[in-house]
């Protein structure tokens, strides 16, 4: 779970609103927790979106071995600033507004004996956010087949998948068409998919990989 700062930080800066193309609108309320492992919405499951709150809110899962940065990208979507994270054992929950739209996110833990249970996170998900470490050359092999493993999975057949090349601002990092190549992405046909460069501690590339989700709802 993340360790979160005792105090709700201010709304952007419009320095940033600008930078970030005015694209990133976060509810500063968190989306409540309960005890016991994995994190929930109140009035609602790991399998969809919070209950009769007038308005669509679409699933999605952050999924990525550990130490990928999938916490910090989400409280980066959150906050607009980097929180001090541990691993996470089960999952975070929040609600990330994007002009309008609503995401319900699952940030779920990535260690190895974990992955076995993200399929029980799958239902209803209309995406998919995959974190690469792009300095970790040795694990991407893993990830490469748990990609693989979730979209054979019948409940993703549906999901759109952005793939966020992280750790940009490392020296020696694979590019994001490196990444791409490696996972062999051109092959698949059935699902859209995305690759973004970004770093999760400056939050450079986030906005884009949002801004692709919302163009992709309503289109199936």
């Amino acid at each position: 779970m993340a360790s979160l700062p005792a105090k709700r930080p201010a709304p952007p800066s419009p320095a940033y609103q600008s930078a970030a193309a005015d694209c990133i609108y976060v509810t500063w309320g968190r989306v409540p927790e309960l005890v016991g492992g994995a994190s929930r919405a109140v009035g609602q499951g790991v399998g969809g979106g919070v209950k009769d709150r007038g308005f669509p809110e679409h699933k999605v899962i952050i999924v990525g071995l550990d130490n990928a940065g999938k916490t910090t990208i989400l409280y980066q979507f959150l906050m607009n600033e980097v929180v001090h994270t541990s691993p996470t054992i089960g999952s975070n929950v929040e609600e990330i507004v994007v002009k309008n739209t609503h995401f319900l996110m699952w940030d779920i833990g990535g260690q190895e004996s974990l992955r076995s249970s993200w399929n029980t996170y799958y239902s209803n998900t209309e995406f998919i956010i995959l974190v690469v470490d792009s300095i970790d050359r040795e694990r991407l092999a893993i990830t490469k087949e748990e990609l693989y493993r979730m979209l054979a999975h019948e409940d993703l057949r549906k999901a759109a998948v952005l793939i966020f090349a992280n750790k940009q601002d490392m020296k020696g990092c694979m590019t994001a068409a490196e990444i791409s190549k490696y996972l062999t992405l051109s092959s698949i046909k059935d699902h859209p998919w995305h690759i973004q460069s970004c770093c999760a501690l400056t939050g450079e590339g986030l906005c884009q990989g949002l801004e692709w989700m919302t163009s992709r709802i309503g289109v199936r």
